[in-house]
């Protein structure tokens, strides 16, 4: 596979859950959302939040927001706990992944009876292709290693 693909956006898995768990912890950088690109104004340490204050709406056109990088460690509160051999991005937000790239406006962005969690063993630079210069390799998801999650519910 990675001979044929160039690049992609995030390598992980997304899935829902009840609403009830909106509430994450994780170490990471944080407390803003953080990349590998862009998270130098983050520090890294524990961190409390729920999903509606992990997505930014600020944004005028719905997009990724609120993923942390370099994750040691995420609690889904009550529910279950992330950990992996190496670090790994996270986001915990009231959208998903799709709803977010078919939204045009913010305001049109519709509430779901759960909340989705992405986990992602590798996650592109957010960079400013549409506007400057091509993201850089290092920013890249690598094309070769692997990691080992462990979930404990």
């Amino acid at each position: 596979l990675a001979d044929y693909v160039e690049s992609f956006p995030r390598f992980g898995v997304e899935f829902g859950i009840d609403k009830a768990y909106d509430k994450f912890s994780y170490v990471g950088f944080g407390p803003f959302e953080s990349y590998v690109d862009k998270h130098v104004a983050c520090d890294y340490g524990y961190y409390e939040s729920t999903a509606a204050e992990n997505y930014d709406r600020n944004y005028i056109r719905p997009q990724e927001s609120g993923s942390h990088y370099a994750c040691r460690y995420l609690g889904i509160n009550d529910l279950f706990q992330v950990t992996a051999q190496q670090p790994f991005s996270c986001s915990v937000n009231p959208y998903t992944t799709k709803q977010l790239i078919e939204t045009t406006h913010v305001f049109e962005l519709k509430e779901n009876d759960f909340v989705n969690v992405c986990i992602d063993l590798g996650m592109r630079g957010v960079g400013s292709y549409s506007c400057g210069p091509e993201l850089p390799a290092r920013y890249e998801i690598p094309k070769e290693g692997k990691n080992t999650f462990r979930f404990v519910f």
